[in-house]
């Protein structure tokens, strides 16, 4: 039998592909154990960079793979590095905020300055 190899994301601590509630659970309990007299460890418990302690670090992975599982799934890509590097920068995308945006700001900012400087001048 043909072993698969799979990837997942950072925070995926029950391997289904995707981080939800239950790999958060997973974390917590992980984080709560550090300071007993034994600590969990490991992918399962939360400790994604494997530095042996489940600390913010590991949260930070956990966060950034939940709030980018939208724009990459890693777990689609197949296993080859060339296939890998090849597929994973075509498919990655990002959201970039609207040119109308900037200059709404832009406008919000420059009135905001003009009020204040008539206010000084008398």
């Amino acid at each position: 039998m043909a072993e698969r190899l799979q990837y997942t994301y950072y925070g995926d601590a029950l391997l289904t592909g995707s981080v939800t509630a239950a790999d958060y659970i997973q974390i917590d309990n992980g984080f709560n154990s550090q300071g007993g007299p034994h600590p969990l460890t490991g992918w399962y418990n939360g400790d994604f960079n494997y530095d042996g302690v489940i600390n913010g670090d590991d949260y930070t992975l956990m966060d950034n793979a939940y709030n980018s599982q939208g724009n990459t799934s890693l777990a689609s890509i197949p296993a080859s590095p060339l296939k890998l590097v090849a597929t994973e920068t075509s498919q990655i995308s990002t959201s970039v905020p609207e040119p109308t945006t900037l200059g709404i700001i832009g406008i919000g900012a420059a009135g905001l300055l003009m009020r204040r400087s008539r206010r000084t001048r008398r």
